[in-house]
């Protein structure tokens, strides 16, 4: 599954904030300077760092704990390295969600007996009903490894969408994505806690000119796990 429109929605919601830094940085200029200036590296490693934090809030492969999960570094020679620890979205935490979403559909009210009662909102009984099954068999049919899939294209998307950003580093120069994996079974049981995703900063322009098709540009990522 890809997740491009929704991945590119989030530069729409930052874009205010991502445009300042970029003008700033100089993202107007000749791309790839051989020799970047500290302080414009600095500001565009910031914008992608903001980029990806809100990737992940919005993700629903990936867990994390609020924002400012993902920290920038640049690597003189190699490139940027970003960095976040997450975890893997479960079954319980989409059968939560719904339930939370459903608290919004109801209201406890007194009756004259004094007695708690619970009131649906504007809504079908049956309605609510058939919502809950469906999200149960949601929650059955749940599957790790094809959440851990999606979660690794979602990045995928991300890096060929806004990788281009760090407009500061040279041709042969890379972009990473790397994340800590924790607190889920799934990765013990695959034995991975590592997940890096390397682009070389070519391909990115070259996919956003138009000049290679997005099959090409994701099979030049280079895809680790262990």
């Amino acid at each position: 599954m890809r997740n491009t429109t929704r991945v590119r929605a989030v530069g729409k919601r930052i874009c205010l904030t991502a445009l300042g830094f970029l003008v700033l940085a100089g993202a107007a200029g000749p791309a790839g300077a051989d020799d970047p200036d500290p302080k414009k590296v600095i500001r565009q490693i910031g914008v992608m760092e903001s980029i990806v934090d809100q990737v992940l809030i919005d993700s629903p492969y990936f867990l994390v704990h609020g924002g400012d999960n993902t920290r920038g570094l640049y690597i003189e020679d190699f490139g940027a390295v970003f960095t976040f620890d997450a975890s893997l979205v479960g079954r319980n935490w989409i059968f939560d969600n719904f339930v939370l979403d459903l608290k919004n559909r109801f209201e406890i009210k007194t009756n004259d007996d004094g007695d708690k009662v619970i009131i649906l909102k504007d809504a079908d009984s049956r309605e609510q009903v058939e919502e809950l099954e469906k999200q149960k068999e949601t929650e059955e049919e749940y599957d790790p490894e094809t959440v851990f899939q999606n979660g690794k294209q979602e990045m995928m998307q991300t890096l060929l969408d806004y990788g281009e950003t760090m407009t500061s580093l040279s041709n042969d120069q890379h972009v990473v994505i790397a994340a800590f994996l924790k607190g889920n079974e799934f990765f013990k049981e695959r034995q991975i806690s590592r997940l890096i995703l390397k682009a070389r900063m070519n391909d990115l322009r070259d996919f956003s000119a138009g000049r290679i098709n997005e099959d090409t540009a994701r099979s030049r990522i280079l895809v680790e796990e262990y």
